[in-house]
């Protein structure tokens, strides 16, 4: 089931009355296999873009070990995407694992359950 969220979008209106507010409808929903291919692109690009004013492009492609899709949490129904009109916008989650950060080509995972989690 989708739960409808309205995120309220800052913009600049062309004829310089000020900022107004306007609402975008945005779906909330837990992520699928069938969103794979999708989520695997969106973290790609992010991991590639949003950390160059930062990272030199080594650091970047270093930081790929320990960054990238958990599909341990896809599986265990701890993971999200956020859309709108049916393009997914943005994605996370949490998890109840040993291994608490991290993706599927992350060396040392450990799938264990945490102790609270019975």
């Amino acid at each position: 089931m989708s739960i409808a969220v309205t995120a309220a979008i800052l913009t600049v209106s062309a004829v310089k009355t000020g900022p107004m507010m306007t609402t975008r409808k945005l779906e909330h929903r837990l992520a699928t296999r069938d969103d794979l291919a999708a989520l695997t692109a969106l973290m790609d690009r992010a991991i590639g873009e949003l950390q160059k004013p930062f990272l030199s492009d080594a650091q970047i492609a270093s930081s790929r070990t320990i960054m990238g899709l958990d599909t341990q949490l896809i599986d265990d129904g701890t993971y999200f995407v956020i859309g709108q009109d049916g393009a997914i916008a943005g994605c996370g989650g949490w998890s109840r694992r040993a291994t608490l950060y991290g993706g599927d080509a992350s060396p040392g995972r450990d799938a264990a359950l945490l102790g609270w989690c019975g």
